[in-house]
């Protein structure tokens, strides 16, 4: 596997935990695409749940690039890039379903 591949998978992981970090330290919850401004949420218990989903994706973005880079490095027989692909593809399929409905799950109710 291609160092500049791990790389390539690296910096969006980061550049998730980051924006997960940002958006748990100011609850800047605004910044989400199914956040409505009409509907009124928790959105101190949003914005924690919302980072660490994030940091998870992230995080785990981040080891299985490098978990597939080091396996390749020691297994060179088996190319391992396409079995990190699906997973990362898995991964980032979860992490929309769950950001999908994040917001409805946080919704205040009026009675």
């Amino acid at each position: 596997m291609n160092p500049f591949i791990v790389l390539i998978f690296i910096i969006p992981g980061a550049i998730m935990i980051l924006l997960g970090r940002y958006i748990g330290k100011t609850k800047y919850v605004e910044i989400l695409k199914h956040y409505d401004e009409k509907k009124e949420y928790d959105k101190d218990a949003l914005a924690l749940y919302i980072k660490r989903l994030m940091v998870f994706t992230g995080g785990a973005t981040v080891f299985l690039s490098l978990l597939s880079f080091m396996l390749s490095w020691i297994v060179s027989d088996i190319d391992l890039a396409y079995l990190f692909l699906i997973l990362y593809a898995l991964l980032t399929i979860r992490y929309i379903i769950v950001l999908r409905f994040a917001c409805k799950k946080f919704e205040i109710k009026e009675m």
